[in-house]
């Protein structure tokens, strides 16, 4: 097994079809000296992995069944990583072909991407006729020595009740690092909200 340089992050809630597009779809794009951890995040029943997967696939259970715990699916990702960067990434957010090859040129600290809506047809991605063109705070590619540095996420504001961690996050990167960039020619996808799952778990 080669060197891993990038660790693409996904934390999972109950998004069984999407998830499977993902893992199908990430089997196809990601070189070699990319890993995939998965992360099912408490759901109920287990999320079933499909056989075509990434060549470097790592999937974690975590077991937590109470609200509100992707920040600590994060965390636990990052600290089993081997990349040197992590992509944090959703599982209703969509990687590209065009954004790998961008990330792979990356040489900073931190950046974000732009994202337009899009969906699988049949397996693959496409773009869809509106927008939601702006940028999300919590997608991003990080150094993991910087992540790992800052502590991650605050695990304490994981209470049970939806806080915006991403934001507190970021700004301690900005307090330390400076300013975060966006990276041109990284677009990424979004399936528009509410099409296949519940944020809060019930």
């Amino acid at each position: 097994m080669g060197e891993i340089k990038y660790s693409y992050i996904v934390t999972c809630l109950r998004s069984y079809e999407v998830a499977v597009d993902q893992i199908r779809w990430l089997s196809q794009i990601l070189p070699d000296t990319w890993e995939l951890i998965f992360v099912d995040d408490g759901s109920d029943p287990p999320i079933e992995i499909p056989s075509v997967q990434p060549k470097n696939t790592v999937v974690i259970c975590t077991n937590n069944f109470k609200p509100w715990t992707q920040d600590i699916a994060r965390n636990l990702a990052a600290r089993r990583s081997r990349g040197k960067y992590l992509l944090m990434m959703d599982v209703d957010h969509i990687l590209t072909l065009a954004a790998v090859r961008a990330i792979e040129k990356f040489t900073g600290k931190m950046c974000h991407f732009q994202r337009v809506c899009g969906r699988f047809v049949d397996g693959v991605p496409e773009p869809m006729v509106f927008s939601a063109n702006r940028v999300p705070p919590n997608i991003y590619l990080i150094l993991r020595s910087i992540f790992l540095e800052l502590g991650g996420y605050n695990e304490a504001l994981c209470d049970g009740h939806y806080r915006a961690t991403d934001r507190v996050f970021l700004r301690k990167y900005e307090k330390a690092h400076g300013r975060i960039g966006v990276e041109a020619g990284a677009e990424i996808y979004v399936i528009p909200h509410g099409k296949f799952h519940g944020l809060e778990r019930k």
